[in-house]
């Protein structure tokens, strides 16, 4: 794998003591703390197994429920590092749960960055105007997906059925695309939103 400590604390969230405190078997983790290891672990497409770690070899995983999007949030934070960046197809602000809008701040606060395709005339945006750009309505889709790193997120229009897909080279196209989509949208100017974050 080649990972430092330090990488996987990055990746976790996990405190760098804790997971050197477990390594030399001084104390156990948490089972939250386990829960998000293990989460990293299965989001770099590792998993443990009677004989030690092992590739994932689906490129696929679904996240159902009403919690969805917030394990979805999980996902990214555990496997994005400051700076890498979350394109988000179709977004629409004023739908997003307020324990999912905590994620997203966690995840503005780790570094990570933001763009937004949003619907023509939507000035319901919660982040600065410049992470934004709009898409004529004929083109808006209400069934977002987002990409980060190698991975695809798709949902549908009701946010309870999410597919994660571990394909580079689509996400690398879909990339190309939002970029193309980006240089062609209007930023907005003007936010209705009640609460805004930096």
């Amino acid at each position: 794998m080649g990972w430092s400590l330090d990488d996987l604390v990055s990746r976790s969230g996990v405190n760098k003591n804790s997971i050197y405190r477990y390594e030399n078997s001084r104390s156990d983790l948490s089972h939250d703390n386990k829960a998000k290891i293990l989460g990293t672990f299965e989001a770099h497409r590792i998993k443990f197994t009677d004989n030690g770690l092992q590739e994932v070899t689906h490129t696929v995983q679904s996240l159902e429920g009403d919690d969805a999007y917030a394990r979805l949030l999980d996902e990214i934070y555990s496997q994005t590092a400051k700076g890498n960046e979350v394109l988000f197809f179709y977004g629409k602000d004023s739908v997003t749960p307020p324990e999912c809008i905590e994620r997203e701040k966690r995840l503005r606060d780790k570094g990570v960055k933001f763009r937004f395709l949003v619907e023509e005339g939507d000035t319901y945006l919660r982040y600065p105007l410049e992470e934004y750009r709009y898409i004529a309505k004929e083109h808006y889709s209400h069934a977002p997906f987002l990409v980060f790193g190698e991975f695809t997120a798709f949902s549908n229009k009701e946010g309870n059925e999410i597919q994660i897909a571990w394909l580079p080279h689509l996400t690398a196209a879909l990339t190309g695309l939002f970029n193309a989509s980006w240089e062609h949208g209007s930023m907005p100017t003007q936010s209705t939103a009640e609460s805004r974050y930096a």
